[in-house]
């Protein structure tokens, strides 16, 4: 595969990015004691002209880490089907950064891909994951965006983006997707901030759509524009419990859900 021309610009355009490109809550563990901690700035192919490293099909041994490199700006690295051993920690941002934080950008489409460990969203942070499999949890505790999504991929095959573990995203800036992806626990998306606006190309939206959960799902306390927020058309193995949400959540045909439905979402 080579190099994508994914340029650094605000986060909130890169799910939009990533999207037409594919035609489409337990603890995480820092970096583990004696265990590699790789940057992926110092093993990706750096381009310039976009200001991002590209890391193809390769295999890391170890935890790798995804930069706070300046004041200014985070590291923006595009990981291509890769097989990483360990955990994928995305920094914090900088306060003067704005949304220019550290971004982890993963396709692995059909052809799959592995986090074997968790995957830590620090604060101003993003992740874009379409097609990888985490082997752990997904958290994120005030970062700027998490996305986990299936779709097509280049060639139009279809493929699912699939955590073992919890998907556990709070107070993030720019909301929240999990999309068309399997969840082998639970999802919590709580006190989030979401924007869903396609004709000034803003999609940010808070969203459990279309996806296959074995545990619960918790959507709570988010606001945003209406549209906005949607818990749509998947399948619960667990209670599904929507609250506080401003506006309600959207539902699309409906959940269904093997547990109980409580609050705006029954």
């Amino acid at each position: 595969m080579s190099a994508l021309a994914v340029p650094r610009h605000s986060t909130r355009a890169i799910a939009a990015l990533a999207c037409a490109a594919l035609a489409s809550g337990a603890l995480v563990t820092p970096a583990s004691a004696g265990r590699d901690v790789i940057d992926c700035t110092e093993v990706g192919v750096y381009d310039p002209q976009f200001d991002n490293w590209f890391i193809d099909e390769q295999t890391l041994d170890g935890d790798v880490v995804v930069p706070n490199l300046s004041p200014d700006a985070g590291a923006f690295c595009v990981f291509a089907n890769p097989e990483i051993t360990g955990n994928l920690i995305i920094e914090a941002s900088s306060p003067q950064q704005g949304d220019l934080g550290p971004v982890a950008l993963i396709f692995a489409g059909d052809q799959g891909g592995v986090i074997e460990g968790n995957i830590r969203v620090e604060r101003g942070a993003d992740l874009y994951n379409y097609g990888a499999t985490v082997g752990g949890n997904v958290v994120c505790n005030g970062c700027d965006r998490v996305e986990l999504a299936g779709g097509l991929d280049f060639d139009g095959n279809p493929f699912t983006t699939t955590v073992l573990g919890n998907v556990t995203v709070h107070d993030a800036t720019f909301g929240a997707s999990v999309r068309e992806a399997v969840i082998g626990g639970n999802v919590s998306i709580k006190r989030s901030t979401a924007a869903f606006d396609p004709d000034n190309g803003i999609f940010d939206p808070v969203e459990v759509s279309a996806s296959t959960i074995d545990g619960n799902v918790h959507v709570a306390g988010n606001t945003g524009n209406p549209d906005s927020i949607q818990v749509a058309d998947n399948t619960i193995g667990g209670n599904l419990t929507c609250g506080r949400n401003n506006p309600s959540p959207a539902l699309g045909t409906g959940n269904t859900v093997l547990g109980n439905t409580l609050g705006q979402c029954g």
